[in-house]
């Protein structure tokens, strides 16, 4: 009976292990993708499925999506992925940054025409 406190703790650490090798494996194929317009469409819904939960990671992932929508000139991504960083930044209390990102992707969006 003493051991099952240790059996449980045992369990929890390996199956939360396991979830960020699923994490890191979702990241690396979403990485290796060649077609750069789908890589950063996927890249932004994978970063916005970790904005509440692990900010600190979506933000790394925004970023990522961002490069990529730079590197193809893809306004629209551009603006999404600045979306994204501003929300995440929003409810971390970065507000100032939150702001910067959420102007430019208004500016981007206007240019587009989708205001």
């Amino acid at each position: 009976m003493k051991r099952l406190p240790f059996i449980l703790l045992l369990l929890a650490f390996l199956c939360s292990n396991l979830c960020v090798k699923a994490q890191d494996t979702t990241l690396l194929r979403l990485r290796k993708m060649t077609d750069d317009t789908i890589k950063v469409n996927n890249f932004l819904a994978y970063g916005k499925s970790y904005q509440r939960t692990e900010p600190e990671k979506a933000i790394v992932i925004y970023n990522e999506s961002l490069e990529i929508a730079k590197k193809i000139k893809d306004e629209n991504s551009i603006a999404r992925a600045m979306l994204g960083l501003g929300f995440v930044n929003l409810s971390t209390g970065k507000y100032q940054a939150a702001i910067q990102q959420y102007q430019s992707a208004a500016h981007i969006f206007q240019k587009l025409g989708n205001t």
